[in-house]
């Protein structure tokens, strides 16, 4: 094997490691969303009905709204091949989230023709800050950038020939995003629309045909399922709207359009996002994407690269109807176009960097240097960012809580999520995961199947075993235990904090 061969392949194998790596740590904990999601495939996987006792439903509902189902159903097929778990649910995210870096390797190659810009592709998206953090975490919405990018991979193969037969497979992957996140069920048509504008003036109608086809077949079933639940499509929405009803119309596009371009933020794309150092991106890339931008006038014939600009430029449409600026969630599905147009970038430029090798290996260098300062600081630092966000500590406490209780009932204060404890739910199906409790059991009696309950606001606590949070004292109550959580502060010293207390409280 020649030696860039052997170097790409150790960089590929190293890659894999640390997407699988440390996957029941970082993050820490196991967000109430997370759990959501892991109880419902654990449910399928058990019998084919959800937490709720529906059968193999199309979407899901959970804390109030729904969730889509695909990767539900990835993960339902994990747990039924090695159990649930915290690391077989992360196990399917990352293995998701590689399958996105690989496809858009392939699309690469299919752009190009060259070996070494699809590998190094592969390598810089897998390791990308955006792909990489999701991916580790067991959210369904981590489903959306690998079926954009399949979609992409199976658009260019039909365009290149006009062929419909790959028009009929491109949208019927196209179609299936409606089952990865919520936001497809806009972005979706609004695809459809950017194909048609890139191929004016001359529309192969043969192919949009069969493409249109394909995407109605695949949308089938969500549409028969929304016969009867339209509310599904807004609910969602409802909660974290931007539009606010009976504010001035100038108002309220004002706020959607202020949502709307921060999914464009340079500072967001390559500067700073939440929990970890950095932007989505790696700031070296920024002057891909911009020779990217550049070069998409001088490839504007090409109807794949029109249709890659209006995806581009639509990609954060759902999102702004949402109260949020620079989500990195709901602007997943930019992921993949911005990998396309950055490629192009660098491929626009390769001549000269062929020529100035010093620069090309300086500038090589520099994207390692992210690469391995952001993979150090998110495998050292990013746990004691997220351990409050994430509720981490909770899977011991109930375990710990499990073990003292001797059969008696163990009791939740109901303020053990935060903001999110709103819905019972929210520390109900996260309990009920770690208890082991099984899900059948779970719909006919709740918590109350493993003798738990979630005390009311001002409700006393009974006799039995407690768990609160580290500030609440419980008079006549004995402490059993104080549950930590550990991180490394800014001088690489390992500290704990307190993340939960169980208490016994007497009969």
């Amino acid at each position: 094997m020649r030696a860039p061969a052997l170097v790409a392949t150790c960089l590929v194998g190293l890659t894999v490691v640390l997407h699988y790596a440390a996957l029941h740590e970082v993050p820490p904990g196991f967000f109430a969303d997370e759990a959501s999601v892991a109880y419902d495939a654990w449910g399928i996987a058990t019998d084919g009905r959800d937490e709720h006792g529906a059968a193999w439903p199309v979407v899901f509902q959970s804390f109030g709204t729904w969730r889509c189902s695909l990767f539900v159903y990835a993960e339902a097929l994990a747990f039924k091949l090695a159990g649930p778990g915290v690391g077989q649910a992360r196990a399917v995210a990352t293995t998701l989230s590689l399958a996105t870096a690989a496809l858009l390797g392939v699309l690469t190659w299919r752009l190009f023709s060259a070996r070494w810009l699809a590998v190094g592709t592969f390598l810089v998206a897998s390791v990308t800050p955006w792909l990489f953090t999701f991916g580790r975490s067991a959210f369904e919405p981590v489903s959306l950038p690998l079926v954009l990018a399949a979609f992409l991979v199976a658009w260019h193969r039909a365009g290149s020939p006009g062929s419909w037969r790959w028009g009929y497979v491109a949208g019927t992957v196209l179609g299936l995003s409606v089952y990865a996140y919520i936001s497809a069920w806009l972005y979706a048509p609004l695809l459809c629309a950017a194909l048609a504008l890139s191929e004016l003036p001359r529309i192969r109608w043969r192919l949009m045909l069969a493409t249109g086809a394909g995407a109605v077949a695949a949308v089938l079933p969500l549409a028969l399922f929304l016969h009867d639940r339209p509310d599904v499509l807004t609910a969602r929405y409802h909660v974290i709207q931007v539009w606010q009803p009976g504010h001035p119309l100038v108002e309220n596009m004002g706020r959607v359009w202020r949502v709307y371009t921060s999914g464009f933020s340079p500072g967001y794309l390559f500067g700073q996002t939440s929990f970890i150092q950095g932007g989505e991106f790696f700031s070296i890339l920024a002057a891909a994407l911009a020779i990217g931008l550049v070069a998409l006038w001088s490839v504007r014939h090409e109807r794949f690269w029109r249709f890659c600009f209006f995806g581009l430029l639509l990609a954060p449409v759902p999102g702004a109807l949402t109260g949020d600026f620079s989500h990195e969630v709901r602007n997943l599905d930019a992921l993949p176009f911005y990998f396309a147009i950055m490629a192009l970038g660098v491929w626009r430029v390769t001549p000269l960097l062929t020529r100035e090798r010093v620069a090309a290996a300086a500038l090589a260098g520099l994207l390692a240097a992210q690469s391995i300062w952001f993979l150090s600081d998110y495998f050292t630092r990013v746990e004691g960012r997220m351990s409050y966000w994430q509720v981490a500590g909770f899977e011991q406490a109930v375990r710990d809580a499990t073990r003292l209780s001797h059969g008696r009932t163990i009791e939740l204060a109901p303020d053990l999520f935060g903001a999110e404890a709103t819905d019972p739910e929210t520390a109900a199906v996260p309990f009920a995961f770690f208890a082991g409790e099984p899900v059948p059991l779970y719909r006919t009696a709740g918590i109350a199947g493993v003798n738990a309950r979630i005390v009311p606001t001002g409700q006393p606590f009974d006799a039995g075993v407690v768990i609160t949070t580290p500030g609440v004292r419980l008079p006549n109550a004995r402490l059993l235990e104080r549950v930590t959580v550990s991180s490394v502060d800014d001088w690489g010293q390992r500290q704990e904090r307190p993340a939960f207390l169980i208490w016994e409280v007497p009969g």
